[in-house]
């Protein structure tokens, strides 16, 4: 079973238990992914995913606008990204994410990587994030394409930890790192790593 519990402080995690209560693993293990994950190399390695799939195949034109995506058009929903090296977590740069359009269905903004994983191996990707906006600004993690379970991302205006613990599949190889912003707020993401829990 996977549910999200949120701790007190300044960190957030997405825990993961077995059905018969059994404490999961707690060795963790550098996985190296997702690349580039603080942004010191712009937005290489990043804009890869199903959805980004799609574009490059089914809407080549606007292959120009990833490793950003914004449904269900950039037009109909004004969401940007940008580096910025103002006040990073660490390193030289962040990203930041400007949504202006107000929340409703099917708009939103979307950054992701796909990596490799093994199969029925339990991980925590760990994240990095500060937002300042309205109340109500909405965005999350997942790691699974139906978006559940998915973690909510902390609204704090400090830089906030956030770590998701999720478990592969049998014959599962390759899983996806994914925010998804669906309200208005500027958001900043930077230090996402990916670690292997064993026992």
């Amino acid at each position: 079973m996977r549910q999200a519990i949120r701790w007190g402080g300044a960190c957030f995690l997405g825990v993961l238990l077995s059905s018969c209560g059994t404490p999961p693993p707690s060795t963790r293990l550098p996985t190296g992914y997702p690349l580039n994950g603080g942004f010191e190399r712009g937005f290489d390695s990043w804009g890869t995913g199903y959805i980004e799939d799609s574009v490059r195949k089914y809407h080549p034109p606007e292959e120009s606008l990833l490793p950003y995506w914004m449904s269900p058009s950039s037009k109909a929903t004004d969401s940007r990204l940008y580096l910025e090296s103002k006040s990073p977590h660490s390193g030289a740069q962040a990203v930041r994410i400007e949504h202006r359009t107000p929340e409703q269905p099917q708009h939103y903004g979307t950054l992701a990587q796909r990596f490799p994983v093994k199969e029925n191996a339990v991980y925590e990707a760990e994240v990095w994030t500060r937002v300042e906006g309205p109340p109500g600004a909405t965005w999350f993690l997942t790691m699974v394409r139906e978006w559940e379970p998915h973690v909510n991302l902390p609204l704090a205006g400090v830089w906030t930890k956030t770590v998701f613990r999720f478990v592969t599949e049998k014959k599962q190889t390759e899983a996806e790192l994914r925010f998804v912003i669906q309200g208005p707020g500027t958001y900043w993401i930077d230090d996402v790593s990916l670690w292997e829990l064993t026992r």
